[in-house]
């Protein structure tokens, strides 16, 4: 061990470099695709304005090959200003505890694990044109263009050369992808405070096409994602309602509100008169998936069965089957 308040200075000077190896190395991350598409949503939402609804689209195009050859994520949010882009570029450039983006490494890590930047098109509401880059490095951007964008404010990115987590399988949308965000997006997607439209699109080529023209392909299927409810069950009054709503409850440095219920079995889905989800919806009742719904800034963020969290020492059924929701503050 050496004596710090011994230590020399040394003449000799070395460099650190920063290297652009960096964006591609950001999508060796263990993602899976519900993870990047809720990083991607998380930043429209992060930018969404507060005069007009959220509108987030998704598009997956394909070629003649019926191969999955584009990723496109659209929104009509605030955009990035010109003084804000290089730093929402630069990996861990933007770090906040009072935000969706906690690291700020979620965009970057996102496009690099679906695959490769086609570009990133962006333009506030008091642009005349919008910005675009079409390759993430440090330094002076020297792929960086203006265009024409038929939209007030928002950001587009297009990713191609798509890795195999994308789910390009219209089953894999309505079984997996679309319950999810339903669930975790549910208080944004709600009828009665309606904060965001979310839609997903599969697209097929019917004519050769150019950037930022879709006019060569025409849509093949499409999703609306609407509000997915937990059903909280309450055993004495037989009805859907929680046993307690928003309990308050506070720690060091949090505070948080509890909901608390219990998920229905099959028969008391039938007393409800609602019906039995199937076992790809994130609150089927099960073992699996059973626990609480832990919740930051308005959208689900863990989906966790009560074990996991050390709440209880075993996996059990009858614990399983209590259903909770914890909003956390801080």
């Amino acid at each position: 061990m050496i004596d710090l308040s011994k230590l020399e200075k040394c003449p000799d000077t070395t460099k650190v470099e920063a290297s652009n190896n960096i964006f591609s190395e950001l999508g060796k991350n263990t993602y899976d695709y519900l993870d990047v598409i809720s990083e991607l949503i998380d930043n429209s939402i992060a930018a969404r304005r507060t005069d007009i609804i959220l509108e987030v689209t998704i598009k997956l195009y394909f070629n003649k090959k019926n191969k999955a050859i584009r990723f496109t994520i659209t929104d009509n949010a605030t955009g990035i200003p010109q003084d804000q882009l290089g730093i929402a570029i630069t990996p861990a450039g933007v770090q906040s505890h009072h935000s969706l983006n906690e690291h700020g490494l979620g965009m970057k890590q996102a496009i690099a694990a679906l695959g490769k930047l086609e570009y990133l098109v962006t333009k506030t509401i008091d642009d005349s044109k919008a910005r675009v880059v079409k390759e993430f490095s440090f330094g002076n951007l020297n792929t960086y263009y203006t265009s024409e964008f038929n939209q007030e404010s928002g950001t587009e990115i297009s990713i191609t050369d798509l890795k195999s987590i994308v789910i390009s399988s219209s089953t894999g949308i309505t079984n997996n992808l679309q319950p999810y965000l339903g669930a975790r997006y549910r208080r944004f997607l709600s009828p009665e405070n309606k904060l965001m439209k979310l839609r997903l699109c599969f697209l097929e080529e019917s004519k050769q096409t150019s950037l930022f023209d879709n006019s060569g392909y025409k849509i093949k299927k499409q999703w609306e994602i609407n509000e997915v409810k937990p059903i909280y069950f309450h055993p004495y009054r037989r009805e859907n309602k929680p046993v307690f709503l928003k309990h308050p409850i506070s720690g060091k440095g949090w505070k948080a509100e509890l909901t608390f219920g219990y998920a229905p079995q099959d028969k008391e889905y039938e007393e409800l008169g609602l019906k039995i989800p199937n076992k790809f919806q994130p609150y089927y009742v099960s073992i699996k998936r059973q626990g609480l719904d832990v919740l930051l800034h308005d959208r689900v963020i863990l989906f966790h069965q009560l074990f996991e969290l050390d709440i209880v020492p075993n996996r059990h059924a009858d614990y399983n089957t209590k259903r909770k929701e914890k909003l956390f503050t801080t």
